[in-house]
């Protein structure tokens, strides 16, 4: 059974060859650039998987915590992240306007690209499409689904056979407290080869910590080629 491994955790944007930024074209959902660190990121020098990864989402305030820390966070504190996120794209600045040397396309420059995050502004409604998917309400899984699922990551499997129906299953794991419980949502971003899950951790009023597994269904999307999963914090009203 051929699976995508992914670390849960928890964004294409071109230029001029000179520098001068040229019309976000490619993408109507950018409103603008943002103004955060463009180094590394917490963990990325010490993992193969952070370093291979192109793309970030910051779709909550707890997204800023976990990549930049608290002061960070309290700057983008008025961040309406119900209308807009935050994509990061990992770049090389000379080269944007051919987005890492495509195939086929002479190099813009001739010196080695160095590669950076660039970060931009997005709204929700044109960068995404949710896609119907379910999940059970209960978080527990069966004997069978638990055993594919590695610990403390996320695992997509795709349908193998026709009694799959075409329906694709993500393998999660939510943490937060022990009365706590999680819902999800699943998106296929509209620029990018990427579908996001979108996971809302309930606070449950306990302070111990708790976790529950799922799996979520939903029909495979093509051309996808990066599944990202990202954590809400929701308390308790």
């Amino acid at each position: 059974m051929r699976s995508f491994i992914i670390i849960a955790c928890l964004f294409s944007v071109c230029f001029a060859a000179s520098g001068q930024k040229q019309p976000l074209l490619r993408d109507p959902s950018v409103v603008k650039e943002i103004n955060l660190p463009s180094g590394p990121l917490k963990n990325e020098k010490n993992s193969y998987d952070n370093q291979a990864d192109p793309y970030r989402y910051i779709i909550s305030e707890n997204d800023i915590y976990n990549l930049f820390g608290y002061d960070t966070m309290m700057r983008y504190h008025d961040f309406n992240f119900t209308v807009y996120h935050i994509l990061g794209e990992k770049k090389c600045r000379q080269c944007m306007k051919y987005c890492h040397h495509e195939e086929g396309i002479e190099a813009c420059h001739r010196n080695l690209c160095i590669r950076e995050w660039v970060w931009t502004m997005r709204k929700n409604d044109r960068a995404f499409t949710t896609v119907t998917a379910t999940a059970p309400a209960t978080g527990i899984l069966s004997g069978e689904e638990a055993k594919d699922v590695p610990a403390f990551r996320d695992t997509v499997m795709q349908p193998v056979s026709i009694a799959d129906s075409g329906m694709a299953k993500w393998h999660t794991t939510g943490h937060g407290d022990c009365h706590g419980w999680f819902t999800y949502g699943v998106f296929k971003d509209n620029f990018h080869p990427v579908l996001l899950l979108k996971e809302w951790s309930h606070y449950g009023g306990c302070r111990a910590a708790g976790s529950r597994s799922a799996v979520i269904k939903f029909q495979t999307v093509p051309g996808v080629l990066h599944y990202k999963k990202n954590t809400i914090l929701v308390q308790r009203n």
